[in-house]
Parts: structure tokens; C-alpha cells; sequence
């Protein structure tokens, strides 16, 4: 085989290796899920993630689905449209949002809290995903200026049980000055480039160790999240493909070594 076809087919496999894994983009909406819900692991086959919950009350550790549209609630600053400050329109619909559960009260025995609350001292929201993800956005709803700090207020990704990196809720404003935070606020954060992709939204191999998998989300007190929008390898094939396209290249590389010496 001449060199020239062996540079050919070097840059043939690069080529392929550098279009082979896009990313998949998805939202996960709480739209499906009924009023007092416990949210864990409803998203794992479509979206390949579980939900957890660890609260910093004397709550249960429990995500549940609080309805944005219902009036009269216990935490009536959760409740819009409309919404008084962020910069989401006022009229902007949400429905179904995530929280940290106050309770767990079920007398009615049908498996869901019958008047759902957020925990007032707020928790964490683990996201776990079966694979990486390589950007995270996500709607913030009635954060408050005095409900976070340095050390509490914040979303956080992990490497499995490494913390790569954490983004404060009181920086947020400064990456995009459009995030107004306050009583009944709701907030977009767009989405958050994250290691192992680039620009193009693909997969740069040499970053792979750095992949994010794991993220927390931090409320220092009352509040919610929504439409938490991903970009993740879509099944697990593609690190069958990488690899397997690094070993070609590498093969080709021995032997353009072997032909040049020859």
C-alpha cells in the first residue's frame, strides 16, 4: 500500500473518530409526574439518570413535584405564573417543579404527599447519570439574594465521587447579568459547558477523564428547579466506538512507521 494511501486513510479514520460521538440533547420536564410525587428514578430509561435528595431539615431526604399553577399552597412564593422578578417573562407557564420535600405526609395511603412543601433550610439535589454529560442547564425558581452564601447555594460537578469544579448561585448573575434573583423569582440557567466536550458540543478524547457524571445541586434554603436541560453521550456503545477507533489509528500509524522504512 502506497504512503499516500496510508496518510489518506489516517486522516479518514481521524475523521471519522471526530464525528462519531455527538452529543444527544434532552429537557427532563416533571410534566408526567402527578402532584406530590417522590422523584427518583422516573427518568432513568429515557434519560439515563436517578434523582436523590439529602436535606438539611429534619425533613425526609425526598424530591417531590410541587404544582407552580395551584394557588393557596404552603409556599405560595413557588406559585406563577405570574412571577415577580428573573429573567424569565412573568407569564412564563413551569407547572410541575422539583423540591426538597418538608414532609412526607401520606394519609390518603396513595403513595404521593398530600400537601407538598419545600424544606425551608433547603439540601441537595444529586442528578446521576449512567453516562457523561458535557453541558447542564437547568430554571432556578424563588431563589433569594440572603439564601445563599460562599459555602452554601451552588451546583457542583463531580467525576463520580471527585468534585471537579462548583459554580455559586451569587456568581451566576456575573457569567449572565440577565439572572435576577429574589421573592417568586424565576431564573433559566442556560446551559453550562462542562470537560470532555468543545465548542462543537463533541467529545474531545483527551479530556475524557475529566468527564462529569454527577451533579448537585445546592438550595441554602426554600426554593425549586425545573427543565434541567442535558447534553450526554446517548448510549454506551460510543466508548465501544472510541476505542476501537483509537486501536485502527493506532495500527495505521505502525504500519505508515513500517512503510516509510521501507
Amino acid at each position: 500500500m502506497s504512503r499516500g494511501r496510508m496518510v489518506f486513510l489516517t486522516a479518514l479514520v481521524l475523521c471519522a473518530t471526530a464525528s462519531a460521538f455527538p452529543v444527544q440533547a434532552s429537557t427532563l420536564s416533571f410534566e408526567g409526574l402527578a402532584l406530590g410525587e417522590h422523584v427518583s428514578d422516573q427518568f432513568l430509561l429515557s434519560d439515563g439518570v436517578t434523582i436523590s435528595v439529602v436535606s438539611n431539615g429534619s425533613g425526609p431526604d425526598l424530591g417531590i413535584i410541587f404544582d407552580s399553577f395551584a394557588t393557596g399552597t404552603p409556599d405560595t412564593d413557588l406559585e406563577g405564573p405570574p412571577w415577580s422578578v428573573g429573567n424569565l417573562a412573568p407569564s412564563t407557564q413551569l407547572g410541575n417543579l422539583l423540591v426538597i420535600a418538608e414532609n412526607d405526609f401520606d394519609g390518603s395511603m396513595d403513595g404521593f404527599v398530600d400537601l407538598p412543601d419545600d424544606e425551608r433550610r433547603g439540601g441537595s439535589i444529586f442528578f446521576e447519570f449512567q453516562q457523561p454529560v458535557f453541558s447542564f442547564g437547568f430554571d432556578l425558581i424563588d431563589i433569594e439574594a440572603d439564601e445563599f452564601d460562599a459555602t452554601a447555594g451552588f451546583v457542583a460537578f463531580f467525576n463520580h465521587d471527585v468534585e471537579l469544579f462548583r459554580i455559586g448561585f451569587g456568581d451566576l448573575p456575573t457569567i449572565d447579568p440577565s439572572i435576577v434573583f429574589g421573592n417568586n423569582s424565576a431564573n433559566r440557567i442556560f446551559p453550562i459547558a462542562l470537560p470532555g466536550s468543545n465548542s462543537g458540543g463533541r467529545i474531545v478524547a483527551g479530556n475524557l477523564q475529566d468527564y462529569v457524571n454527577i451533579i448537585e445541586i445546592d438550595l441554602a434554603g426554600s426554593g425549586a428547579v425545573d427543565n434541567i436541560q442535558i447534553n450526554a453521550v446517548p448510549e454506551p456503545g460510543t466508548w465501544g466506538l472510541l476505542g476501537a477507533a483509537m486501536l485502527g489509528l493506532a495500527a495505521l500509524r505502525r504500519r505508515l512507521r513500517a512503510a516509510a522504512r521501507q
